[in-house]
């Protein structure tokens, strides 16, 4: 093989190494990403092939869509069995587990990662989040601050592509935003069900701990493709350049299919669509 340098090499195709990647390229910088996982994702009709895979498994779990590697072999719900204590432990599995508890979660080693089967929920940590110990008396705080986090929040929000209303999550448990911000997108409508049960809710109060708190439904903004939003300031320029916000629709077809959430409701595993976020978006 040829001999080659990169200025930075990333190990993973996730969340992080596909945008951290996309960042460096935009900066002029040459990089390689190593994935121990298929990149079946990234190549023609790859996307399809999941879906199919997805259609005909017996079992639809959220790693069904997706191929194992012998060699990068990763958890699925499917792995495993609950244990009671001095049994011998279930080894079919990737992972080998002992205790009475089966951890249930998975993750995918794959190109776009785990975020291949996430239902898409972009909720923000708050700031009594990074305050535990001195706000409940357990753990410790975190050494940074909300404000500080915030405007990276920003920048993570318009990169993934996220739908949800500032006016609606603005001061939700202290919960602020930077001057002129807004989300790329509108919210994603609220269901018929969300309705009714915002009209039997909404201005309600309940009582915990000698407080009053008062209700309200409100939606969760969510990595899919809604109404993009015109002339808002994007975050990732400099001089609050105001833009109008291009969806990203199906990483083979960017332009065209994906650019609106369906409403399929297989966000978990797979959005036959693609219009909810994945990572292979920032990888192409």
């Amino acid at each position: 093989m040829a001999e080659q340098s990169f200025d930075v090499v990333i190990v993973g195709a996730g969340i992080v190494g596909a945008i951290l990647a996309r960042q460096l390229v935009e900066a002029g910088k040459s990089v390689l990403i190593l994935e121990a996982g298929s990149q079946q994702g990234l190549e023609p009709g790859g996307f399809g092939a999941f879906l199919e895979r997805y259609r005909s498994a017996r079992s639809k779990v959220p790693s069904s869509p997706y191929p194992q590697s012998p060699l990068a072999g990763a958890p699925t719900v499917m792995d495993g069995a609950r244990l009671q204590s001095g049994v011998v432990p279930d080894n079919e599995g990737y992972l080998v587990q002992f205790g009475p508890h089966k951890y249930g979660s998975t993750y995918l080693r794959i190109a776009g990662g785990t975020l291949m089967h996430w239902m898409g929920t972009c909720l923000r940590m708050l700031p009594n989040d990074l305050k535990l110990q001195s706000k409940y008396g357990v753990g410790v705080d975190w050494p940074i601050t909300y404000d500080d986090l915030e405007p990276f929040y920003q920048k993570a929000e318009w990169e993934i592509g996220v739908a949800a209303d500032r006016d609606e999550q603005d001061g939700i448990h202290g919960q602020t935003f930077g001057k002129n911000y807004e989300y790329p997108m509108k919210r994603v409508p609220l269901s018929y069900l969300d309705k009714c049960l915002g009209k039997a809710l909404d201005d309600k109060s309940f009582t915990w701990d000698g407080e009053s708190y008062k209700l309200k439904v409100v939606s969760t903004p969510a990595g899919r493709n809604s109404t993009p939003r015109t002339g808002v300031v994007d975050p990732r320029r400099e001089n609050d350049q105001r833009i109008d916000y291009r969806p990203v629709g199906a990483v083979d077809d960017p332009d065209g299919m994906g650019q609106r959430c369906v409403g399929n409701s297989s966000c978990v595993p797979i959005c036959p669509a693609q219009a909810k976020y994945s990572s292979l978006k920032s990888l192409n």
